[in-house]
């Protein structure tokens, strides 16, 4: 569709509107992007009522706090960089401090890898069976469900049978006060394993080379000082528009916000827009869109018909003038302004506080009460800033921040650190067993 041929602004005002306003994160929820919508009612100095948007898309990224000079002091000095910035880094830090790594299994049966001992961090809430005490020829064991980020130890595989018929494998994990627990090697369950240093490849200690933004802030933990050089990839910021300051990595977080165009009618004019999702507006969708909102099943009359081919047509020509520019938009560096400086420090800091707050509270409860309001609502204490353009929530997880899990976790910009309690493995409330055998296992594979 050639955006010239349609007159995208005349169009606009011939498409009927939903008497009914919508806040933009129920729009975004309810509908997939790209969409266009009309702006209602504003409370935003630069987003006019009557105005038209068009959003793209929605997307999280990790976004970086950069200085040219530190502690950062002026705005003109302090940087959002995405992780998508298109060049590498050269590590300048005399002395970089290297990240904790960790691999990321799932199944029980992948400690099979590891000679053992081996301490894991269960990633979801795990159920596991506690050793409670010794009933005649009977070992009773007590169901239990540990939090996230709970640290056992394996010390070893074993038989375990009920009343003497063989039911399987199983590994023995114990806590820190020495309290043993059972393991079914059948269970699918997530956890991570820290690399050991002797586990490392030598060279991943050499600070030489260029690396990615995303392989700078998995590696190194901050601040880490860089300079930015061209990339070989194809798309790539040409060196004549690289930045030729040095830049302090001060701070990351994860950034969720939507990227678009806003469309001018009276001006015949468009300008490219980033928003929060929490962006205090009301928007009005086309009725042919409430239509199938309203009863997705139902048949469309004629009319309906001809006005979604209106806006069909209307939101395609306002695609293909505006795409190409909204994605660029995402991959540039650009100036942070006071605000966005100080919550990107704020929502850092308080990253770093939760997990230590996490840490010492898992050292003296590391139990699931199932029934707790953690429970109910595990993402409850995890800090957040909404500002105008973007959304701003820390990374609080360890090891690799671009794992597969960790996106799963973040599905629908939320991060809910718990799966659905009921459809963890069933199991008795006390499991009564007979004397536990060693199995040999063979030499295990690193």
């Amino acid at each position: 569709m050639d955006s010239k041929q349609i007159d995208i602004y005349n169009n606009l005002t011939k498409l009927k509107w939903a008497q009914e306003p919508m806040t933009l994160l129920q729009l975004i929820e309810s509908l997939e992007m790209p969409q266009i919508a009309k702006i209602s009612r504003s409370n935003v100095s630069d987003l006019k009522e009557n105005d038209y948007l068009l959003l793209q898309s929605v997307y999280d990224r990790y976004l970086l706090l950069g200085a040219t000079q530190s502690p950062v002091s002026k705005n003109n000095h302090a940087y959002l960089i995405p992780d998508w910035y298109r060049a590498q880094c050269k590590i300048k830090s005399s002395n970089p401090r290297i990240q904790k790594q960790y691999w990321n299994f799932q199944g029980a049966t992948e400690l099979n890898r590891f000679d053992l001992p081996r301490e894991i961090n269960f990633l979801v809430e795990t159920p596991l069976y506690q050793f409670w005490q010794k009933n005649g020829s009977k070992i009773e064991w007590k169901r239990v469900v540990v939090k996230r980020n709970t640290k056992l130890t394996a010390t070893k595989l074993q038989n375990y049978s009920v009343d003497n018929a063989n039911r399987g494998n199983c590994f023995i994990l114990v806590d820190k006060k020495g309290n043993k627990y059972l393991l079914p090697c059948e269970f699918n369950i997530k956890f991570s394993v820290e690399i050991k240093p002797d586990e490392y490849n030598s060279a991943y200690f050499d600070h030489q080379g260029d690396f990615s933004l995303p392989e700078v802030i998995t590696r190194y933990e901050l601040p880490v000082d860089v300079s930015f050089v061209p990339s070989s990839e194809p798309g790539s910021v040409p060196a004549a528009k690289l930045p030729k300051t040095q830049f302090k990595i001060v701070s990351l977080g994860i950034a969720k916000s939507i990227i678009g165009a806003i469309f001018n009618t009276s001006t015949r004019k468009f300008r490219y827009i980033e928003l929060s999702p929490a962006t205090q507006i009301k928007l009005a969708i086309p009725t042919c869109l409430q239509h199938g909102l309203l009863n997705p099943n139902a048949s469309l009359s004629k009319e309906e018909e001809n006005e979604y081919t209106l806006y069909n047509k209307t939101r395609e020509a306002a695609l293909g003038m505006c795409h190409k520019q909204c994605e660029l938009y995402k991959f540039e560096m650009r100036a942070a302004t006071d605000e966005e400086r100080d919550a990107m420090i704020k929502v850092y800091d308080a990253g770093i506080k939760y997990k230590k707050e996490e840490t010492a509270h898992l050292r003296e409860n590391f139990f699931l009460d199932l029934k707790s309001k953690e429970a109910l609502n595990p993402d409850a204490k995890i800090p957040f800033v909404a500002l105008k353009n973007i959304f701003l929530r820390p990374n609080i997880d360890e090891g690799d921040p671009y794992d597969d899990f960790t996106q799963e976790q973040e599905e629908n910009g939320k991060i809910n650190f718990s799966h659905d309690l009921s459809v963890l493995p069933s199991m008795p409330e006390k499991l009564l067993t007979d004397t536990l055998t060693d199995v040999e296992n063979g030499v295990k594979q690193k």
